[in-house]
């Protein structure tokens, strides 16, 4: 029968909590452990206090990939185990099915297998802060864990592994998957979105709402941070020479309700409401372009007036570029004319996003012709196109894009009339800026929490943020 030892490590997000909320996350990382069939858990860098239940070892170490692979490979060989998990704690509510998914892969002949979950979120390559191509969703996924290891991939893993410190955690258990697997490949099995990562406040409160009983833990004491990571607005813009463009246009199918999500409550009003009273507190801001389907035009103007903010209405396309083609068209003449320099294009279903948020975005397009907000992801892989291995080939750091995206409006204008021309149609407002109108926009980094609601969990999630983010919703 095989044997199985898995070594915890600390994650990229356990500092700031208190030992004890994290003394409870290895707990519950080691029970799952435990559940799932392993023989021996090593727990490394463990916080103080931490009381080790039996079976469990605790080691200090330097931190780096190669003192924690070395680690591993002599627990494997000093206790004759043949198959290696390498878990982070703060995937401590890893099920234990999704474990076992692993080891199976591993007694199928796998070298080295780690779960993974699909991708919703547009992801775009990253370079010097400039955005290049964007990657097909269907093309990455987000790695869990544990990451599985045959004792000979291990061993070929931990003498390949020369480099010291390699941050984050992420890119230094792909660096050791790729180099103990044969020929380079991983194989991907399916995870739980139960065990995905703890490491930001959006992913502890999802799962806090799923794993009720341990929401204590989950959940950090600190404040929310809504302002964005990119510049302050240092540049002046001109009153009112910035429109604004609101997408409520969609059909919101994924979301499963009967109505447009966009008028689903949401803090005592409707999601849109939450983006009109954005733009409407921004000093840069003039026109506000509310996009919609013919059917909900009606209840928008009836959200609008409950605002009590002067909007302009536009009857939406097919897709979503042509709902924005349309709103440009609505434009055209202030565009000309230059009473509209920038146009910041927003997705309805992000009602969380921040004036803070908004100002470095439009800051940056001002400078540089375009921005969009996104969050790094360290954690996606390039799978193969059935999704069942991890190439080698991570495309460099991956972004997931967000809205608001701004662009100088005559550069903007002029690439989608050549889009349209070109029967072209892009997976956001910066892929179609990139092909035809020759920029490539600058990347603003951004919170997490700057939510898009897709999913039915979502809304609850959105109101839990909603509560603690703070006011942050104008200048």
């Amino acid at each position: 029968m095989a044997s199985t030892v898995a070594v915890v490590l600390p994650g990229d997000d356990v500092a700031g909590r208190t030992d004890a909320a994290r003394g409870a996350m290895l707990g519950l990382a080691v029970r799952a452990l435990r559940d799932a069939g392993v023989h021996e858990v090593v727990a490394l860098d463990v916080p103080d206090g931490y009381t080790a239940t039996p079976g469990t070892t605790l080691r200090e170490t330097d931190g780096s990939l190669q003192q924690t692979l070395t680690v591993a490979a002599d627990t494997a060989r000093t206790g004759h185990h043949d198959r290696i998990l390498l878990h982070r704690v703060d995937h401590a509510l890893t099920p234990a099915a999704q474990i076992g998914r692993v080891l199976a892969s591993l007694d199928g002949g796998a070298a080295v297998t780690v779960p993974v979950l699909p991708v919703t979120d547009t992801i775009t390559a990253v370079t010097d802060g400039v955005l290049g191509r964007t990657v097909d969703r269907a093309d990455v996924r987000a790695v869990c864990s544990p990451w599985g290891f045959t004792r000979a991939a291990l061993d070929r893993a931990a003498a390949a592994a020369t480099d010291l410190r390699p941050a984050p955690v992420d890119e230094a258990l792909r660096r050791a998957g790729t180099a103990g697997a044969t020929p380079g490949r991983v194989s991907a099995v399916p995870g739980s979105p139960a065990g995905a990562s703890l490491a930001d406040e959006v992913s502890r409160r999802r799962l806090a709402l799923v794993h009720r009983d341990a929401a204590p833990l989950l959940l950090s004491t600190a404040r929310l941070t809504t302002a964005g990571a990119g510049p302050s607005s240092d540049v002046l813009l001109r009153a009112g020479r910035v429109a604004a463009v609101v997408l409520a246009a969609g059909s919101g199918t994924r979301f499963g309700a009967p109505v447009n999500k966009a008028y689903l409550p949401l803090g005592g009003e409707t999601v849109l409401a939450h983006s009109l009273r954005l733009f409407a507190g921004l000093r840069a801001v003039g026109p506000i372009v509310l996009v919609v389907r013919e059917q909900d035009e009606e209840y928008a103007r009836t959200v609008a007036a409950d605002v009590g903010v002067p909007v302009e209405f536009v009857r939406g396309g097919a897709s979503r570029q042509g709902s924005e083609d349309a709103a440009l068209d609505h434009l055209a003449s202030r565009i000309a004319d230059g009473s509209v320099e920038i146009v910041a294009i927003h997705d309805s279903a992000r009602p969380l996003t921040t004036a803070t948020l908004c100002r470095a975005v439009l800051s940056v397009a001002v400078r540089d012709g375009g921005a969009v907000p996104g969050v790094l992801r360290t954690e996606l892989a390039v799978v193969t196109s059935d999704g069942t291995e991890l190439l080698p080939d991570r495309a460099g750091p991956l972004v997931a894009v967000q809205t608001p995206q701004a662009f100088r409006a005559r550069l903007l204008r002029k690439a989608y009339d050549t889009a349209h021309g070109a029967d072209f149609e892009g997976t956001d407002t910066a892929s179609v800026v990139a092909a035809h109108g020759g920029l490539r926009a600058r990347w603003v980094p951004s919170p997490a929490t700057n939510l898009k609601i897709t999913f039915a969990e979502d809304l609850p999630l959105a109101e839990h943020l909603l509560r603690e983010q703070g006011e942050d919703r104008g200048d």
